[in-house]
């Protein structure tokens, strides 16, 4: 079940505590709380199998604030080595009223070919509204990186962005190697969402049992102005 909570502009968190600060984040859907801490100055989660995808609802172990106002919020994550194969992982950050009325941006791996002969590591932009679901792009991120796409196994650095205003929200990434270049985040979109309680969260889940599990950090989610007028 949802807990609304009292709305608020979202508060940062380094997550340098030993435990997940619950006066700022709650958990949807925690079926398996163990696959979910905090330790050595990260927010770690262990994929566990779920997605929202229409009449979908089985993702779980959401980390999320309500939310009001506008802001802009960022979150470092670190995808893990060794997914350089099948399956479907899916890693971000996610506004939303509820399973069937959201926006995500994600890091993405699927088999290769299954979208192009590219990459089989992505940026995906996802929407739903109404239970109807819209992927508005998939960024091969291999492309940005110069990673070969049948040797690369290691780990991805990446910042996750959302920028509200009113009821629009400003998607975009930054990896590593780009911050490294000087270059800024790129926007994969914007999406309208004149939600009833809305929350922002983190999320880390692989789709089904052939998708190899794995634990992915989030550091850093950083909200520069956490007062509101």
């Amino acid at each position: 079940n949802f807990v609304t909570g009292e709305l608020k502009i979202p508060s940062s968190d380094s997550f340098d505590d030993h435990a997940l600060n619950t006066d700022v984040w709650q958990v949807l859907n925690s079926v398996h709380p163990e696959y979910l801490d905090v330790s050595n100055g990260t927010l770690n989660i262990t994929t566990d199998i779920g997605e929202w995808h229409q009449n979908a609802n089985s993702l779980r172990n959401i980390v999320y604030q309500t939310m009001e106002g506008d802001f802009e919020a960022t979150v470092d994550v670190t995808v893990p080595a060794g997914l350089n194969g099948g399956g479907a992982n899916q890693f971000g950050m996610v506004v939303f009223d509820d399973s069937n009325n959201y926006a995500d941006i994600r890091y993405q791996t699927t088999a290769k070919g299954r979208y192009d002969n590219l990459s089989n590591h992505y940026m995906a932009f996802v929407k739903e509204t109404n239970a109807v679901a819209t992927i508005a792009l998939r960024d091969p991120v291999i492309k940005d990186e110069g990673w070969n796409t049948d040797a690369y196994t290691g780990e991805l650095k990446v910042t996750f962005r959302v920028i509200k205003s009113g009821d629009t929200y400003t998607f975009g990434y930054k990896t590593a190697n780009m911050a490294i270049d000087g270059k800024d985040f790129v926007t994969v979109g914007t999406y309208e969402g004149n939600f009833a309680a809305p929350k922002i969260g983190l999320f880390a889940t692989r789709v089904d049992s052939s998708s190899p599990q794995s634990v992915v950090k989030f550091d850093n989610f950083y909200v520069p102005v956490e007062t509101g007028e």
